[in-house]
C-alpha cells in the first residue's frame, strides 16, 4: 500500500473518531454548562431552585419571538436573537429543575396567525415592523387551574433582571392572596381615585388624569396597593406594610396613627427628603408655587425610634457625582449631590443591598443616629468617605444649583455619610401619655325649647386616647433620605418600547418590601450582577483630570467675568469728551482679555489632551496584551512539544546505537 494511501486512510479514521467523539460528548455531557462570569449571571440561584421546589400545580411556559421577522427587520430588531437565545436557554434549565411540574412552548407568531391572536389577548406586546410583519418577545405562565400571567415584553435594558422576571411571573402565577401596602403621601403616587366616568369627562374634555408613579404600578403586580389619607386618624388594620413618602406638616393624629401602627406590630418604610423636585406645586400661582415646602421628615416619630435627619444638609461626594446639564445651553459637569452609588456604597451583609450595583440619589439627605435604647441601627446605603454635608445658604441656590459653587462649597469628607438605614428593635412609643382629642357634643335643648339643629352650638371637651406604650414583638422600619430616588425622573428612563428602570433603584424598593414580606427567594435572585461592565480605570482617569482642571477651568470663568465688568463700567464712563480715549482703551482691554482667553483655552485643550492621551495610552495597552498574549502562549506550546519530541527522538537514537 502506497504511503499517499495510507495517509489518506488515517485523515479518514481521524475525521471518524472525532466526529463519532464529538457524538459522544454530546450525548453524555448535553447540558453541561461552565459559567465563568464574575457574578454567575448565567446560573440560576438558589431563590429561584427553591420557588421551583415548592410548585403545586403544573404550569405552562409559552415563549412568543417572532424569529422569522427579526432575521428580516433591521439591525435594532435582530440584535434581539441572541437576546431570544439566552432567554429561551433559561427557561430550559427552568423546565428542568422544576420537576416535571413547567411545560415550554416556543411560538413564532407570524401575522394573520392564531399564535398572533393568543399573543395579543395574553398581553403581549405587539411592535409593527411593516405591514406584513409582526414583532413580539414576551412570555406567559398559564397554570393547570387557568391563571394567567404576562410578561408584556423583555426589554433589553433589564437583560440582568431576567431570572428574577420570570421567577416572579411563576410566583405571582401560584400567589392566591397579595399582601397589602398602605401608601401615604401628599403626592400623588397611586393617581386620582376616580371613577371611570369622571375619567371618560376628563378625557372627552381634552384633559388627561395624572398617572401614577411607574415604581407603584409596577408594585401592583405584586401587592395590594391601598392609599391612606394624610390626616389617617387610623391605619387600617388590614395594611400589612405602611410606605411613608414625603411626610411633610403631618397633623398630630396622623403622627399617632403611625406610631401606634409600629407598636402593633406594623412593618414601616419611610421616604424622607431634604430636597424633592418630584414634589411639584400644585397651583398655577408663581409666588405659591415659589414658596411650596420641597422638604420632609419624620424626625417627631424617628428620633424616638434611633435615626433622624436634618432637613437643611444635603449629601454630596465629588467620587460619585453624575454628569448633569442644569441649563440648555450648558454642557454637562459633575453635579456633587447627584450620586450613583457603587459597589462599596451598599451593605453587602444586608439581604436587601446585597445584590445591588447602581443605585441613584438627587439631593439625599444625611442620616444620623440618635441614641436609643433597645434598637440597632444599621446602615443599607452610604457615600464614600469622601462625602460630606452641603448646606444650601438660600433657597435660590437649590431653585437655580450651580455645579460649581456646590463643589467649591463641600470639601472631601473623612467618613461614609449614611442614606438608607434598618432600624430593628421593640419600639417604645413616642406618645406615653396618648393623644388628646377634642371630642365635640352638641348641648342638650332646654326643657320647652325644641333644639334649633342648624344654630346649635358644639361644645369641646378634651378626651385622651390611650397609647401602647411598647410594642409586644420586635419590628422592622426601613428609612431612606430621597424621594426623588423612586420617582420616575430617576428611577426609570423612556425608549422606544416604553418606560425602562434605570439601575437598581426599583429593584431596592422591591427587595424592601420582600424582606418586609419575609420572602427571601426573590431577593436573592433580583440583580445579581451586570452584563456591561464598567471601564473603571478609564473613569478613574477623567475624575483625576477634571480634578485637576477644575480649579483653573473655575478661576478662567472668573477672570473673564472680572474683564467683562470692567469693560462695562469702561463703556459706562463714556462720554462725548473722552469717548474716544475710553473706545481706544476698551479695545485694548478687550485685545489683551482675548490673548489671555485663548492662552487658557490653548492650556486647557493641552490638558484634555493629556486625559486622552491616557485612555489611549491604556487602550494601547490592552490591545498589545490582546494581541501578544494568546500567540505566545500558542508558540510556547509549540516550543515545548518540539523540545519534547527532540529530546524523545535522541534517547531512540541513543538505544538504537547501544
Amino acid at each position: 500500500m502506497s504511503k499517499t494511501i495510507r495517509t489518506a486512510l488515517a485523515v479518514l479514521c481521524v475525521l471518524v473518531i472525532a466526529l463519532c467523539l464529538i457524538l459522544i460528548l454530546q450525548k453524555c455531557v448535553r447540558g453541561v454548562r461552565a459559567d465563568l462570569t464574575q457574578d454567575k449571571i448565567y446560573t440560576l440561584s438558589a431563590g429561584t431552585r427553591h420557588i421551583l421546589a415548592q410548585l403545586n400545580q403544573p404550569m405552562t411556559l409559552k415563549l412568543y419571538y417572532s424569529r422569522t421577522a427579526a432575521m428580516k427587520g433591521p439591525d435594532a430588531i435582530r440584535f434581539f436573537n441572541s437576546y431570544y437565545l439566552y432567554v429561551r436557554d433559561l427557561l430550559e434549565e427552568y423546565v428542568k429543575l422544576s420537576g416535571g411540574k413547567l411545560q415550554l412552548e416556543v411560538l413564532d407568531p407570524r401575522q394573520y396567525s392564531d399564535a398572533e391572536e393568543e399573543a395579543v389577548q395574553a398581553g403581549v406586546k405587539r411592535f409593527a415592523l411593516s405591514e406584513d410583519e409582526v414583532f413580539f418577545f414576551g412570555l406567559v405562565a398559564q397554570t393547570a387551574l387557568g391563571k394567567v400571567k404576562t410578561i408584556p415584553f423583555f426589554e433589553p435594558d433589564r437583560q440582568e433582571f431576567v431570572e428574577y422576571d420570570i421567577s416572579k411571573l411563576i410566583s405571582n402565577a401560584v400567589l392566591r392572596d397579595k399582601k397589602k401596602v398602605g401608601v401615604l403621601s401628599p403626592l400623588n403616587l397611586a393617581g386620582p381615585e376616580m371613577s371611570p366616568y369622571l375619567l371618560q369627562m376628563m378625557r372627552m374634555q381634552g384633559r388627561e388624569p395624572p398617572k401614577p408613579w411607574t415604581i407603584i404600578t409596577e408594585l401592583r403586580e405584586t401587592y395590594d396597593i391601598q392609599t391612606v389619607p394624610v390626616e389617617a386618624e387610623a391605619i387600617p388594620a388590614d395594611v400589612d406594610f405602611l410606605m411613608v413618602v414625603q411626610p411633610k406638616d403631618l397633623p398630630k393624629k396622623t403622627l399617632f396613627a403611625i406610631d401606634q401602627f409600629v407598636m402593633k406590630g406594623g412593618r414601616l418604610m419611610v421616604f424622607v427628603d431634604p430636597f424633592c423636585l418630584a414634589d411639584q406645586p400644585q397651583t398655577q400661582e408663581p409666588y405659591e408655587a415659589a414658596e411650596q415646602k420641597k422638604s420632609s421628615d419624620l424626625n417627631a416619630l424617628l428620633r424616638g425610634w434611633g435615626v433622624e435627619m436634618e432637613p437643611d444638609e444635603i449629601a454630596a461626594d465629588r467620587l460619585l457625582a453624575i454628569k448633569a446639564s442644569l441649563g440648555p445651553n450648558e454642557p454637562p459637569s459633575p453635579l456633587l449631590p447627584y450620586m450613583q452609588l457603587r459597589d462599596d456604597c451598599f451593605n453587602r451583609k444586608e439581604i436587601i443591598t446585597a445584590p445591588l450595583h447602581d443605585v441613584r440619589v438627587l439631593f439625599a439627605g444625611v442620616l444620623r443616629e440618635a441614641p436609643t435604647a433597645g434598637v440597632k441601627v444599621t446602615p443599607l446605603l452610604t457615600t464614600t468617605s469622601t462625602g460630606n454635608v452641603w448646606k444650601p445658604a438660600a433657597p435660590w441656590e437649590l431653585a437655580s444649583p450651580n455645579a460649581e459653587a456646590i463643589r467649591r462649597a463641600v470639601s472631601d469628607g473623612t467618613k461614609p455619610l449614611m442614606l438608607a438605614c434598618r432600624i430593628t428593635g421593640k419600639f417604645r412609643t413616642n406618645f406615653p401619655n396618648g393623644l388628646q382629642v377634642e371630642e365635640k357634643k352638641e348641648p342638650a335643648p332646654e326643657s320647652g325649647k325644641a333644639p334649633e339643629n342648624s344654630k346649635a352650638k358644639e361644645e369641646s371637651k378634651p378626651k385622651t386616647i390611650e397609647a401602647i406604650k411598647e410594642a409586644s414583638s420586635e419590628g422592622v422600619i426601613l428609612v431612606f433620605s430621597d424621594v426623588d430616588m423612586i420617582s420616575d425622573m430617576v428611577a426609570y428612563r423612556e425608549t422606544f418600547f416604553g418606560s425602562a428602570q434605570e439601575g437598581d433603584n426599583a429593584p431596592l424598593v422591591f427587595n424592601a418590601l420582600d424582606f418586609l414580606a419575609g420572602s427571601p427567594d426573590l431577593i436573592a435572585i433580583r440583580s445579581r450582577g451586570g452584563f456591561n461592565r464598567p471601564f473603571t480605570v478609564v473613569d478613574r482617569i477623567e475624575r483625576e483630570a477634571e480634578a485637576a482642571t477644575g480649579d483653573q477651568v473655575n478661576a478662567l470663568n472668573e477672570r473673564i467675568k472680572a474683564y467683562q465688568d470692567q469693560l462695562a463700567k469702561l463703556g459706562a464712563s463714556a462720554t462725548g469728551r473722552n469717548e474716544k480715549l475710553i473706545a481706544s482703551e476698551a479695545v485694548a482691554q478687550r485685545n489683551k482679555v482675548e490673548a489671555d482667553i485663548r492662552e487658557a483655552q490653548k492650556e486647557l485643550r493641552r490638558l484634555n489632551a493629556g486625559k486622552r492621551a491616557r485612555i489611549e495610552a491604556l487602550g494601547m495597552k490592552i490591545e498589545t496584551h490582546n494581541l501578544v498574549w494568546a500567540p505566545a502562549a500558542v508558540l510556547l506550546i509549540a516550543i515545548v512539544l518540539a523540545v519534547g519530541r527532540f529530546v524523545r527522538a535522541r534517547r531512540y537514537i541513543a538505544r538504537r546505537a547501544s
